[in-house]
């Protein structure tokens, strides 16, 4: 590495990278091209906005290199704003990458940070397209793309009937957020990769921010932002005097890679760190992990389903849904199909229905009074039980709904219309979650005895306007991984090698879930063949589960269990419910001898 330092100017120069820093203006460099691939008009590139300041004020008050003896070059610069404290701004530099962060402190007690902004409005962008993963849920890809450009994501239609000169316009506008805003199974890292050619340039978050997505406009390869919100007019509070660091960012490029190469650097910059921890030993993993698993889903769908008719004596109407026709009989019924079918799996999830109400998970009083029976039952057969949980749904009627103390901001509806626990409130960790889980995971009389939990629903979450008690825990990221963390800890209590089968494409999300799942995708089997190579790259060391999928044929088994097989992932069978006599939903005798055959083959 080797550093040119003048009067107002340093230059930092290694075989990956190449920047320069004056007070007026910092430039990062491909060197082995010298493009210019990012052109800021200030060298504070990264600096707080609080409510009431003006993000325009500030201005540079020095560069210095600190450190540039062994270890990382630190290059640091001081920056101010009117009204506001100084903000040192530091970037170490490492051969492969550089490290960014920035600290600041209020000067009142009601200050609040709205965002943390990397670069500034009107940077120049020399890159032609960003990456970044939204994986909606039913959406068929596992990351967009946009082009910076023309600002259009790729195959997005224009309405008919836009004028060309109209389009133009409406295509010029890149505006993208890591926000789960919709129904992805969410959170996803904060990272976003830009791309020039066969060049990547990599932004990602070394840490948990506590927010609520890293946002991105651009409109012809400018900048309008680049900034984590921090919660907007809800923003971060922060009291006088109190020195806040912002979270560290990594910048970093990759030469003739892809994205997943990328991503790749990105896992293992957070590894090296000791930001995530280490890859786990698969060896020791209970080999029952590995089996394939029965989920009742799709076969709660089918035998309680509109207009569905199975040779089945079930006293559930037809039509009731696979959540209000699920019951003791329908289970004790797919259970004896589990023993008569002599089916090589290795656990069997319980999946939606089997609770009271989300938010009050207690198994239902009528449809399933002898819940722990059931589950002895499948105990006995040799097989394990998981146990289907939302653990950020709350519905009307649960009864932790009945201590507001125990909710965010006292019960504040959230954006689906719910309250949400304050999981990083003490007084509702001891009061509902450790209850919960000794009831859940507990063998001892009175309990469930269950070995594991699939979680979904993770769309409802802390809000910007959720105060919550420990501040650290606020932003999408944080909260989620902080109360996965809890579930996992608490379920690991009762059961050392219990399973948790997730549903998050994040590393940190490594060591909080056992195994994740594809999730669920429309039409093609391939597009579960996706997401797990989005899981593997993005949670090495966990096992992947290929997910439920609609099977309608022997050829969509087939495709649906290979996909399996030569991915070595783990495999959730579609059905095991007798065949239909009407719909045309059946398939037929050869399906059982070929499922059979097929799952034999995990050993």
């Amino acid at each position: 590495m080797y550093i040119e330092q003048n009067a107002g100017s340093v230059g930092v120069n290694s075989f990956y990278y190449s920047f320069t820093l004056t007070v007026d203006r910092f430039q990062l460099l491909d060197p082995r091209t010298g493009h210019c691939l990012i052109d800021c008009p200030t060298p504070l590139i990264y600096r707080p906005e609080f409510a009431g300041g003006d993000a325009n004020s500030w201005k540079c008050d020095g560069i210095d290199v600190v450190a540039s003896g062994r270890g990382p070059v630190v290059v640091q610069v001081s920056g101010s704003a009117q009204g506001l404290p100084l903000v040192p701004v530091t970037l170490r530099c490492f051969e492969e990458y550089i490290e960014l962060i920035a600290t600041t402190s209020a000067l009142s007690d009601d200050a609040l940070i709205r965002y943390w902004s990397l670069f500034s409005s009107e940077t120049h962008l020399d890159l032609f397209h960003v990456h970044h993963w939204r994986n909606r849920h039913g959406h068929t890809a596992t990351y967009e793309t946009y082009n910076l450009e023309q600002g259009a994501r790729y195959g997005e239609e224009l309405p008919d009937g836009v004028l060309p000169e109209m389009a133009d316009q409406a295509t010029r506008l890149t505006d993208l957020s890591t926000y789960s805003s919709d129904w992805q199974f969410a959170p996803r890292p904060s990272v976003l990769l830009l791309q020039r050619d066969n060049l990547m340039l990599g932004i990602g978050s070394r840490d948990l921010p506590n927010a609520f997505g890293l946002e991105m406009r651009s409109a012809s390869r400018k900048l309008h932002h680049l900034r984590l919100n921090y919660g907007g007019d809800f923003g971060y509070p922060v009291h006088a005097g109190e020195t806040v660091e912002s979270p560290r960012f990594y910048i970093w490029l990759d030469h003739n890679g892809g994205v997943w190469d990328s991503v790749d650097t990105y896992v293992r910059l957070l590894r090296g760190d000791e930001a995530i921890p280490p890859l786990r030993d698969n060896h020791n993993e209970p080999h029952w992990w590995r089996q394939p698993q029965y989920c009742t889903w799709p076969d709660q769908g089918l035998l309680g389903g509109a207009g569905v008719y199975y040779n089945w004596m079930g006293d559930a109407p037809i039509g009731a849904g696979p959540v209000d026709s699920f019951n003791e009989a329908m289970l004790d019924y797919l259970i004896g199909r589990l023993v008569a079918e002599d089916l090589h799996v290795g656990s069997v999830i319980i999946d939606d229905g089997w609770e009271k109400i989300r938010g009050e998970w207690v198994a239902h009083p009528d449809r399933f009074p002898r819940l722990r029976e059931q589950i002895d039952r499948i105990h006995a057969i040799g097989l394990k039980v998981l146990l289907w949980l939302a653990p950020l749904d709350f519905w009307p009627g649960a009864d932790v709904l009945n201590h507001p103390d125990w909710l965010c901001g006292g019960g504040v509806l959230g954006r689906f219309g719910n309250p949400l626990v304050d999981y990083s409130c003490p007084a509702a960790q001891d009061g509902y979650l450790r209850p919960m889980m000794r009831y859940l995971f507990s063998d001892e009389p009175g309990c469930l005895n269950a070995d594991g939990f699939k979680s979904d629903f993770m769309a409802e979450k802390v809000q910007p306007v959720y105060p919550v008690y420990d501040r650290t825990w606020r932003g999408e990221e944080p909260f989620i991984l902080n109360t996965m963390a809890l579930f996992h800890r608490e379920m690991r209590r009762y059961k050392p090698d219990g399973m948790h089968l997730g549903c998050t494409a994040h590393p940190f999300f490594t060591q909080v879930q056992d195994a994740i799942r594809t999730y669920d995708v429309p039409a093609s089997q391939l597009q579960h063949e996706d997401r797990a190579l989005m899981l593997r790259h993005f949670n090495p060391g966990n096992l992947v589960s290929l997910d439920l999928s609609e099977c309608r044929s022997l050829a969509d088994i087939e495709q649906h269990i290979d996909i399996a097989l030569r991915n070595n992932l783990l495999y959730q069978i579609p059905r095991i419910a007798q065949e239909p006599v009407t719909n045309g939903l059946g398939l037929g005798p050869d399906f059982m001898p070929l499922l059979r055959r097929k799952l034999r083959i995990w050993g």
